[in-house]
């Protein structure tokens, strides 16, 4: 059995799944009441809609979700001698560590398909006159595709903090801080150096008119590669001190 399939198999079945499962349910439902509540205001259907139900999901939950993630998939390696068993497989420590933010891309992806999907389930029920705005889909790719460098930063805090809650909370704090940040607007490259979180605000207040430069493309996807290899060798490195 490939180590992605051991990894995946240790997810299955486990209780990580419902506070993941609870979290998009609540964003949507709370987004929803609030735009029922306010409809005369808030009159442009499905833009509106996703203006309630995304703004404490993209700026707070999601990034919470990834902390809960990447906490969940290390603490199992921190019980029992866990961690010091794995580095004795053969398997390199870069590919331990590729491997366990690959499986927690895949699980935020799921997730990601899951709150999007109770959105668009809710606008059905809502019968909007307009077309639905799958071009939301393309965006959502996006935000997960960048959230890669939270989550490597979060695995590179959860390989060296055993206690699971410390991760967890950090990753709140983290969302809170980068939203800010790219809300403030003070610093630009801050915008491309978070570039999820410079998305989830674009979705809240520019949706459906997003739109990015050829350079703002580049510079989302140079940062993104940069913190990532960063922080995957900083992991890397802290392993091979592990077994010196």
């Amino acid at each position: 059995m490939s180590l992605f399939k051991i990894e995946i198999t240790k997810l299955k079945g486990s209780l990580l799944w419902i506070p993941l499962a609870l979290l998009p349910i609540l964003s949507v439902g709370y987004g929803t009441i609030n735009y029922v509540a306010n409809k005369e205001v808030l009159a442009r259907e499905w833009a509106s809609l996703w203006t309630q139900v995304f703004l404490f999901y993209g700026a707070f939950f999601y990034p919470f979700i990834i902390g809960i993630v990447t906490a969940f998939i290390w603490h199992n390696e921190h019980k029992r001698n866990g961690l010091q068993l794995l580095l004795t497989a053969a398997y390199s420590y870069k590919k331990i560590i590729m491997t366990k933010m690959l499986v927690a891309l895949s699980a935020l992806t799921v997730i990601q398909i899951y709150f999007i999907s109770l959105y668009f389930l809710v606008g059905s029920f809502l019968s909007f006159e307009q077309n639905p705005p799958f071009s939301l889909c393309f965006w959502m790719i996006i935000i997960t595709l960048l959230s890669l460098v939270q989550v490597s930063f979060q695995s590179y805090l959860s390989l060296k903090i055993k206690n699971f809650s410390i991760p967890v909370l950090l990753s709140l704090i983290f969302g809170i801080v980068t939203y800010l940040g790219c809300a403030q607007n003070k610093l630009v490259e801050v915008q491309y150096i978070f570039g999820a979180a410079n998305i989830s605000l674009a979705m809240n207040n520019q949706f459906p008119d997003i739109s990015l430069t050829l350079l703002e493309w580049m510079k989302l996807i140079g940062w993104a590669g940069l913190l990532i290899s960063g922080f995957t060798y900083l992991q890397v490195r802290y392993l091979e001190k592990l077994t010196r």
